[in-house]
């Protein structure tokens, strides 16, 4: 080969590894970021913590994201090959995705059902799937439970301009996690063998299980009472923002015409 060729060759051979690093650095950071979802993912370092929702949190993820975005800007797409090509426009459109929803859509300030998402899936991500042993899976579970007051304070303090019918279906879908806590996890957890476990741990589930409930019904109450009868938002995003969450989340180029 000649040496153009062979400079040509390690300058791709170091893209190539400067991008696998940072597509590896983003994914541990982005399941950190999002320990649900990294659950039901199969990822389970993250199975006792809930997503910081409050609005110090959604900052930092904003900060983190713009940072993410710049490394990659610094790898040439058109010094990939292979996959590794393609990968960079969808790790692109990834980041500038949750840019987008978190600064312009900005669901967490205006939809109260990505709050009871984050409980009630919380919950459900390890009961449903019987991935470890129920001992491991309660310990989640009840680090979770523990996490609930944080979660309905950051809804109670960043929901304002919320759209009639989004508090109404949050409302609905609340009440049914509520349910769900009350009835539908016991019984679940009885017939994978809650019975049979040490005492102590199940005492320390059902304490956590009952404060859940509390906090759960209380919020039940504020969403009622407090944020569906100021609810007056405008669900409708707009052509511009409809647009570009079209090309990022689903890579579709198309106008609002079209």
């Amino acid at each position: 080969a000649s040496p153009a060729s062979a400079t040509d060759v390690e300058t791709v051979d170091v893209a190539a590894e400067r991008f696998q690093l940072l597509v590896t650095g983003y994914l541990i950071d982005y399941y950190a970021a999002h320990p649900v979802r990294a659950t039901r993912l199969g990822i389970h370092d993250h199975d006792s913590r809930l997503p910081d929702m409050s609005r110090g949190g959604i900052q930092r993820r904003i900060r983190e994201l713009d940072e993410w975005l710049g490394w990659l800007e610094t790898i040439e797409r058109d010094s990939l090959r292979g996959d590794a090509f393609h990968d960079h426009r969808i790790l692109n459109h990834a980041l500038r995705a949750e840019l987008l929803e978190l600064e312009e859509i900005r669901g967490w300030a205006r939809n109260p059902m990505d709050y009871n998402k984050a409980l009630a899936d919380g919950l459900a991500s390890l009961v449903d799937r019987r991935f470890a042993p129920l001992e491991d899976r309660l310990e989640s579970a009840i680090s979770r439970l523990k996490q609930y007051p944080k979660v309905i304070a950051a809804a109670k303090k960043n929901l304002q301009d919320v759209p009639a019918l989004w508090a109404e279906i949050g409302l609905r879908n609340t009440r049914g996690t509520l349910s769900y806590l009350r009835t539908d996890v016991p019984a679940a957890l009885r017939e994978q063998g809650l019975d049979e476990l040490d005492p102590a741990l199940s005492a320390r589930w059902e304490q956590a299980r009952r404060r859940a409930l509390n906090k759960l019904d209380a919020f039940v109450d504020w969403l009622a009472r407090d944020l569906l009868p100021r609810a007056d938002g405008d669900f409708r995003l707009g052509r511009d923002l409809f647009q570009r969450k079209l090309l990022y989340e689903e890579h579709v180029t198309i106008t609002v015409e079209e």
